[in-house]
């Protein structure tokens, strides 16, 4: 079993505070493009008939047929994540088509090249997480005749989106400060005294984890009760020589 880090740390009734709390910016560049300024319409977990809204800056041309995939990653069970099956997508300046839409990504097809330059992409008619976390929106680009097997290009947004009610929010750190990476497979978790409640969270993109208010996940049951104190306890799975966490 790995080494776990413990603190005991008391939950005061500010503690949804952090959903209102900026997330610092880590903004990414990739050789195609680089995805920002990403929005929701409706921030409440398990909401309908969403928009996101972002900002795609494309740096050398996509042509035509190439394969942009959409989706949120979460810290949260995979069936709990955000639902496009119903959604459609706009982007500046191209027209296109719709995969087959899975639950959990939209895709699209370019029918013309997409230029060079800022463009907006907006998609409607998604599904919030059901269960409240913190989430990156990535594309995926894939090259015309590229197979599902081959590997796409992974463009990553800045700054994670809050989806719900945050108790806890925090960044786990390496000793020199760099955060930890998803590799590292680190996880949180904040738990009573006999474990009633005991709800956990993955470090994500930038090292950033969050426990949500209120779990109704069968291993991470419980709500978190603003003037209770609980234990929060650090999993470094990977990671050697993980640091105290950075709660918001």
């Amino acid at each position: 079993m790995n080494k776990r880090v413990l603190w005991s740390v008391g939950i005061i009734a500010g503690l949804a505070l952090a959903v209102t709390m900026a997330v610092p910016s880590a903004h990414a560049v990739t050789a195609t493009a680089s995805l920002s300024n990403v929005s929701l319409s409706k921030t409440g977990a398990g909401a309908t008939g969403v928009t996101v809204e972002a900002i795609i800056v494309v740096n050398s041309t996509m042509p035509v047929d190439s394969d942009l995939l959409f989706n949120f990653q979460g810290n949260v069970p995979h069936e709990a994540g955000f639902d496009f099956s119903s959604a459609a997508i706009s982007i500046t300046g191209a027209t296109g088509n719709l995969g087959d839409n899975n639950t959990d990504h939209l895709n699209y097809r370019l029918s013309t090249s997409l230029s060079a330059g800022e463009k907006t992409v907006i998609i409607t008619g998604v599904k919030n997480a059901t269960q409240a976390g913190l989430f990156t929106f990535k594309l995926q680009y894939g090259e015309p005749g590229m197979g599902p097997g081959d590997e796409h290009e992974e463009i990553v947004a800045s700054s994670p989106i809050i989806v719900g009610d945050i108790a806890v929010m925090g960044q786990i750190k390496m000793p020199d400060g760099t955060p930890v990476s998803q590799e590292d497979w680190v996880n949180v978790n904040v738990r009573d005294e006999n474990f009633t409640t005991n709800i956990g969270s993955s470090a994500g993109v930038g090292g950033w984890y969050a426990i949500p208010v209120q779990s109704n996940d069968e291993w991470n049951p419980g709500t978190i009760t603003a003037g209770n104190t609980y234990s929060l306890e650090v999993w470094p799975g990977n990671a050697s020589g993980v640091v105290a966490p950075d709660p918001v």
